[in-house]
């Protein structure tokens, strides 16, 4: 007699397709526009313009950009998070990661920070670098817990407001 046997779920961190590049880029371009705005106070319109600038900026020839490189976390055959980041020098800059909503809350970040330290270290990085928002805690927390520490604040001051 057969047993049905459960599915285990797979996850799979891999180089982001081309294809996916635009998802992501639109995806990643608004969660910028909403730290500007959150954490800068611009308006929609300005950080918009701002994000728009950054990216075509750090990415003048897009997934080719040199020294730069794009990751896909999928879990059961579907992308579930995207990552970029930078490498030069044997030290990394993690630009930007995203694990989508359905698939947050359920231990994938660290699996997918795990995949990307692990990938690092293979490549011969001695250290990696990121930024996080003052008000995503759950990042802050998680990103302590693998070992990253405060080695400093960014800070701004809006002249002329009130």
């Amino acid at each position: 007699m057969k047993t049905k046997q459960s599915k285990i779920p797979k996850s799979i961190y891999r180089p982001m397709h081309d294809d996916e590049f635009g998802l992501w880029g639109g995806l990643s371009l608004n969660d910028y526009v909403e730290d500007l705005m959150a954490n800068h106070r611009y308006s929609r319109k300005k950080a918009q313009i701002e994000a728009s600038k950054s990216f075509k900026a750090a990415l003048p020839a897009g997934i080719n950009t040199q020294n730069n490189h794009f990751r896909t976390y999928e879990h059961d055959s579907q992308a579930a998070g995207y990552l970029w980041f930078s490498l030069e020098d044997n030290s990394a800059f993690l630009s930007d990661i995203m694990l989508l909503p359905e698939f947050q809350g359920k231990g994938m970040g660290r699996d997918f920070i795990r995949a990307f330290l692990n990938e690092l270290t293979q490549q011969g990085a001695y250290e990696v670098e990121l930024r996080v928002s003052p008000d995503n805690q759950r990042a802050l927390k998680l990103y302590k817990e693998f070992g990253f520490r405060i080695t400093g604040f960014d800070m701004s001051l809006l002249l002329g407001s009130d």
